[in-house]
């Protein structure tokens, strides 16, 4: 778990987001109190299975912008539809959450990966994993 939390560190770098969970904790949170939005799903170094990331954003007592509320939605529809091989709803929902935030690093990122995909040439076994290689 500590090795887990190490490297889910530095790949919050890499998405420039503030707070980054496994699914594991994520899991153990007490349902209602915390706002997350699913942010990719992660292979780091020294792990081979691939672990659902979150991002915590807030408390559900918080009084989150409209704007902030959209964006993280629409995010979150899309990953949840690129791990689903959905690409064309994917795509739509993080463009429309960059109309929002324009600098977002994460759907940037989600759409630059896109971009390379060719769908009908996937393996059965793509799992739409971001692999890692450095701690």
């Amino acid at each position: 778990a500590v090795n887990l939390a190490s490297r889910l560190e530095g790949a919050n770098k890499y998405y420039q987001t503030l707070v980054m969970i496994s699914e594991f904790t994520h899991d153990c949170l007490t349902p209602n109190l915390f706002c997350t939005r699913l942010l990719d799903a992660v292979r780091v170094k020294g792990r081979l299975q691939p672990v659902k990331v979150y991002e915590v954003y807030g408390e559900s007592t918080d009084d989150i912008p409209a704007d902030d509320l959209e964006y993280y939605h629409a995010y979150h529809k899309a990953c949840a539809a690129y791990l689903e091989r959905r690409f064309d709803v994917a795509r739509a929902q993080f463009e429309a959450a960059l109309v929002i935030r324009p600098k977002d690093m994460a759907a940037r990122e989600m759409l630059d990966r896109m971009a390379d995909l060719d769908p009908a040439a996937l393996p059965d076994d793509w799992d739409g994993v971001m692999t890692f290689e450095t701690k």
